[in-house]
């Protein structure tokens, strides 16, 4: 049996099976033309149209193969990669807003414009005839109404519109009549398009059709009951005109607009996409297997890192605490290339937003969110890294010069006159005074202090915030033990921080923070940071870590680092961590560079 495509109406009022059942391929160079190019052509526009595949009719297999497999047992096996070729041509034409016919439409065969009259004469019944004993089976007509064999007539409204009405046609099958209808009451048969055989029966407004019809097309076809006489055929229509075929320059984006214009435009419109996939790449098999590939890519990404790891030299973690002063540590394996210096903080929040957010707004900003110094504005909070306010008396001695002089007489009697003059040289006379002297102190931090303290001012603190507040400065000198001696090795801190954010100039902390007379400042104000080595530091700091894990690069070896014994001195150790702040210890680790970071990374 003919698929349900060929059931369905033609554009030239019988149903497909109908028009092509007797009628020969016609070729136009390498396509085929005729009736059969056109059914194609219609099947492959139905198929680019609808979503088909929740149709129950086209549920096992499409519109085009229904079409192919019609053509092939109507005996035309022979052009059944002509007629292939006119389904990929249209295809083809589709994705670029074509739907125009693939051949020349001018080759369309004359047999496909059948008139009504020719189809009617079978017992009374508006059935169509069988089909001739010689044909094959499959190729065998099928007792359908003429042209639209779902299709549900309506009959006229009252008041002069189209509503839904009782069928016109005799089932097959059966002898009912006609309904009764007075004489000469017309039947209105709506309009069905192509390729859509159910017509839902939904009231229609008075005078209004479902779908719009081309000008040469007549909306409604006219039956009379006029005791079996029946008005012409409708006219023929080979869908040429402008209406029924959408030309590229209707859909496409007019060229006079700009960039935006033509943007909003597609937003708004939402035209076809000209990227088109087949519809089996929709299918649960073939989603299932492209996320099976992107799982198995995923994998791999994942995995080349991780076994890339496995070849790279990192030391040990060397643990420290408060106390310590001095480490020694044993690399058992060269490192040959540079070696990076890294201090671990395990258990250290510096991920968590109240501290992340809690930045100095003169020197940095952020697209998405807001930064304040909410928390530390002045030194009024250095309570929470152990700092107080303190006063020291101080003494100071001022003083003042003298001289005396003594004259001796001259004496007489033949005696020698001796004169006696003693100089008594200037003493000084000095009075002890005291002064008073406020100051910080930081009882768990002393470098901390000698850092706030070299301000000069009890108030400023800049940077502020919370974040700068919690700055890692402690500091180390590395040593390798050669010959019974220690010689020391040289650690660069100067390229540790990111390419537009190293140096002095830098491009982001180069017009924020500025360098005065040998001292930093910051919006004219006097900063607690220092030119140099720790400043590099607090721009590496000032960037904290996404992960509850900080990490972070102090200094770079330029290796090779042979293997041997080695010493690490802590010639600044904050105990406000460990002591504190709860961290258990603090690490130092030295790894080797590698394009992907470092092993622990």
């Amino acid at each position: 049996m003919p698929g349900a495509f060929l059931l369905t109406a033609s554009p030239h009022g019988p149903s497909w099976e109908h028009v092509l059942r007797d009628e020969e391929p016609r070729l136009d160079q390498e396509l085929v033309a005729g009736g059969w190019g056109e059914c194609m052509h219609w099947a492959v526009i139905f198929e680019h149209d609808n979503d088909f595949h929740h149709m129950p009719e086209y549920a096992n297999q499409n519109p085009t193969k229904q079409v192919l497999d019609f053509f092939i047992a109507c005996g035309h096996d022979s052009l059944r990669d002509v007629l292939e070729r006119n389904a990929e041509r249209t295809a083809a034409n589709l994705v670029h807003g074509d739907r125009n016919f693939a051949f020349r439409f001018d080759v369309v065969s004359e047999q496909t414009d059948i008139t009504l009259s020719e189809l009617t004469e079978v017992s009374g019944l508006q059935t169509l005839p069988a089909h001739t004993a010689t044909s094959p089976a499959t190729c065998a007509m099928t007792t359908q109404p003429i042209g639209r064999p779902y299709l549900q007539p309506n009959a006229p409204a009252a008041d002069g519109g189209v509503r839904q009405g009782r069928p016109l046609l005799h089932q097959p099958g059966t002898t009912e009549d006609v309904p009764d209808q007075p004489d000469g009451q017309p039947f209105w048969v709506q309009a069905q398009p192509v390729g859509r055989p159910y017509q839902h029966d939904a009231p229609l407004e008075t005078g209004k059709q479902d779908h719009p019809l081309p000008q040469d097309m007549p909306a409604q076809t006219e039956v009379t009951n006029t005791g079996g006489v029946e008005s012409p055929s409708p006219q023929s229509n080979h869908l040429t005109n402008s209406q029924m075929t959408d030309s590229k320059e209707d859909s496409a984006v007019p060229k006079t607009r700009g960039r935006c214009s033509r943007w909003m435009w597609q937003l708004a419109q939402q035209p076809d996409s000209t990227i088109l996939l087949p519809l089996w790449f929709y299918t649960p098999i073939c989603q299932s297997r492209c996320a099976l590939l992107a799982s198995v890519l995923l994998i791999i990404v994942g995995a080349v890192p991780s076994f890339t790891s496995l070849f790279m030299v990192e030391v040990e973690a060397v643990a420290y605490g408060a106390s310590d002063t001095m480490i020694e540590f044993i690399l058992d394996k060269q490192i040959d290339g540079n070696v990076l210096v890294y201090y671990d903080l395990p258990g250290m929040p510096a991920n968590w937003k109240y501290l992340v957010e809690s930045k100095d707004p003169d020197i940095i900003s952020t697209m998405m969110g807001r930064v304040k110094c909410e928390g530390a504005e002045t030194q009024a909070a250095l309570w929470r890294r152990s700092c107080a306010l303190s006063t020291r008396s101080e003494t100071g001695t001022t003083g003042t010069t003298g001289t005396t002089g003594t004259n001796g007489t001259n004496g007489t009697n033949g005696t020698l006159a001796q004169t006696a003059q003693t100089a008594q040289t200037a003493q000084t006379a000095q009075t002890i005074q005291a002064v008073d002297t406020v100051h910080t102190v930081c009882s768990q931090d002393a470098p901390f202090e000698a850092l706030i303290n070299a301000v000069g001012s009890t108030d400023t603190f800049k940077p502020c915030g919370l974040l700068a507040l919690s700055v890692f400065i402690d500091d180390y000198r590395f040593y390798r033990h050669d010959n019974g001696n220690w010689t020391p090795i040289s650690v660069s801190q100067d390229d540790i921080a990111l390419p537009h954010e190293a140096g002095i100039d830098s491009k982001v902390y180069g017009s924020k923070i500025v360098l005065d007379n040998g001292a930093l400042k910051i919006n004219g104000q006097r900063s607690w940071l220092t030119p140099g080595p720790m400043f590099e530091h607090f721009k590496v700091w000032y960037r904290p870590p996404a992960s509850p894990r900080v990490r972070n690069l102090w200094g770079r070896i330029k290796g090779p680092l042979a293997a041997g014994k080695y010493e690490v001195q802590f010639t600044s150790n904050s105990a406000i961590f460990t002591q504190q702040w709860g961290l258990k210890e603090k690490r130092i680790i030295l790894a080797e560079e590698h394009m992907l970071g470092s092993k622990g990374a």
